[in-house]
């Protein structure tokens, strides 16, 4: 087994390369946008899909058989687990927002176009999962607690989307991203569980990802600091229950499908 400096080496290689891929092929569209001359031709936007693709192809360069993780099949439990966790998360905000601070469509943050975003998600996400999930999570687990891992995932996420909230053609311009970040975080601690309790499933976390973003779209999210409050929450009691080791030690009984 590689020993700790080589892995951190490796996947701090791997994150250099993600930043480098994804902003060099969103920076052309953001020119655009703010009209820089030589950027205003219509081709640039092209680019922006290798920003999607920029976790999967740095992975693939850093290490080819992060691309296995796609035939480790997953029981249709957790596939539909995985899809639900998001809509109960999502609920439980929009809940509390009615119920504690009054907040309902119009005064929240409206549900953007769910086309769009499901293209978009569908069309991403699963090269992000590529990256952050099959590769770094995996290797970081190897030298670190799953609940740090997480973490380190989670904050890499969050930066490596800093670009996308420039835009005005990723629709997240609008959305406050500090209170997001911090529910990125969270998130990365339940992704990681989910990770690790389907046995590294890539399929599984593709599938929590692509539902968060399109159950956001269909619902909206009507108050984001009570949406990081409620993913801390869940993410808390993971944490708790599993001391922060996230499903790694497999004392809980997997769902079969």
């Amino acid at each position: 087994m590689p020993g700790r400096g080589r892995v951190l080496r490796e996947v701090g290689w791997f994150y250099a390369l993600t930043f480098a891929l994804s902003w060099g092929g969103w920076m052309p569209a953001l020119l655009r946008q703010w009209g820089v001359p030589g950027f205003q031709s219509v081709l640039w936007l092209g680019l922006t899909a290798l920003g999607a693709a920029g976790p999967a192809i740095a992975a693939w360069i850093v290490d080819r058989r992060t691309f296995d993780s796609f035939r480790r099949g997953v029981g249709w439990r957790w596939l539909l687990t995985a899809a639900l966790i998001p809509a109960g998360l999502l609920l439980t905000t929009n809940g509390l927002s009615w119920a504690l601070l009054g907040l309902h469509p119009r005064s929240g943050v409206q549900g953007w176009p769910i086309v769009w975003v499901t293209t978009m998600a569908v069309g991403a996400n699963v090269w992000e999962e590529v990256g952050w999930r099959a590769y770094a999570l995996r290797r970081l687990e190897t030298v670190m607690q799953p609940w740090m891992a997480a973490m380190v995932v989670g904050v890499f996420w969050g930066g490596w989307h800093v670009p996308l909230f420039l835009s005005d053609w990723s629709g997240m311009v609008q959305i406050p991203f500090g209170w997001w970040a911090l529910r990125i975080v969270a998130t990365s601690v339940i992704m990681t569980w989910i990770f690790n309790r389907t046995g590294g499933s890539l399929w599984a976390v593709t599938v929590f990802h692509v539902g968060s973003n399109v159950w956001a779209a269909w619902t909206g999210v009507w108050s984001h600091w009570m949406e990081a409050v409620v993913v801390w929450v869940v993410a808390g009691v993971l944490l708790s229950r599993t001391g922060g080791w996230l499903g790694r030690s497999g004392h809980c009984r997997e769902l079969s499908g």
